[in-house]
């Protein structure tokens, strides 16, 4: 946790997603169940009235509190990194725009919009983070 920063938390979540894929996948292979179903009940957490018999059996499913943990790990982890974001944009706006760029993979415009920047200052930065890091 120590090295922790939007890049490491960006790698954290795909790893999360990839397993939460796995476990869908082999919950929906023991109980026939279809993984958006079943993602839809365990991120939303509600239950409708005619869904009774598939949350009796999610419930005493060995998947269901691994997937739920992991759910909120991601939830996490991605609350984290809007907070960051937030904070770089004042402090470090050209760490903030390398991590549109090239993790989110925005667009020059829609990176200037959420930056309140023009698109020219938005490349400026991000070439002069690029520039620095070679430099390292």
């Amino acid at each position: 946790m120590n090295n922790l920063n939007i890049f490491n938390a960006y790698y954290e979540i795909k790893a999360i997603e990839r397993k939460i894929d796995l476990l869908l996948t082999l919950r929906a292979t023991t109980e026939g169940i279809k993984p958006n179903k079943l993602k839809e009940i365990l991120v939303d957490g509600g239950f409708r009235e005619n869904d009774v018999i598939l949350n009796a059996i999610i419930k005493k499913d060995k998947y269901t509190e691994s997937l739920q943990m992991l759910y909120k790990e991601k939830n996490a982890y991605e609350k984290y990194i809007l907070e960051e974001i937030d904070r770089l944009k004042l402090i470090y706006p050209q760490t903030a725009i390398v991590y549109f760029r090239d993790y989110e993979k925005l667009k020059w415009n829609d990176i200037a919009k959420r930056m309140n920047y023009s698109e020219k200052q938005v490349r400026r930065y991000y070439s002069n983070y690029k520039e620095k890091s070679l430099e390292n």
